[in-house]
């Protein structure tokens, strides 16, 4: 995918959005942006969450594991959504167990959550001209970066195409890196 978004969005209008269906993985999120994709959809974080599966800075939760059958912890303790200021992983674990509708319903809110956030952090990365290109295999650690909590990353509100618009400005459109922060893994 990555391979034809570095060549494609150059034979791109420069004054359209540029719309890219179907991706949802973090990753793929950060590395599309990066070449220029306005806008994309995905059914991931409600499919997910009714599977069981959350999405967290720290990488995937599966509820439906046993490990989080006693876990007092939330999904994420960075996150301030609902699932996980109001319940545990253990509390979730077993009405997911139990086939309890709640327990996709509050999965796909936290999940909702995250992707919302991780969008917040890459519009203010863009507008704060922080988000540009540097290895192309840093996707990982620029997403790790931009779903962070550090105020660094926090976004301001502001137009994701005019943001597409700032990276496709830029005359690097190969890797990934978020400026001012060398050690993304760190965070």
């Amino acid at each position: 995918m990555f391979g034809v978004l570095d060549y494609a969005p150059g034979y791109l209008p420069h004054d359209r959005p540029r719309y890219l269906m179907g991706v949802g993985k973090p990753d793929d999120i950060v590395g599309a942006v990066v070449r220029g994709v306005d806008m994309m959809d995905c059914v991931l974080p409600s499919r997910s969450g009714r599977t069981g599966q959350a999405w967290t800075r720290r990488g995937q939760v599966n509820i439906k594991n046993a490990r989080h059958a006693d876990d007092p912890r939330p999904l994420d303790e960075h996150c301030g959504c609902p699932a996980c200021t109001g319940y545990s992983r253990a509390y979730l674990h077993h009405v997911f167990r139990s086939g309890e509708m709640i327990s996709g319903m509050l999965l796909t809110w936290h999940n909702l959550h995250y992707f919302q956030e991780l969008m917040a952090g890459l519009r203010g990365a863009i507008a704060g001209e922080r988000l540009m290109l540097s290895s192309p295999n840093s996707t990982d650690n620029v997403t790790r970066a931009i779903s962070s909590r550090s105020g660094r990353y926090r976004a301001k509100r502001t137009d994701l195409a005019t943001g597409g618009a700032l990276l496709r400005r830029s005359s690097q459109f190969r890797n990934v890196a978020v400026a001012g922060n060398h050690h993304c893994a760190d965070i």
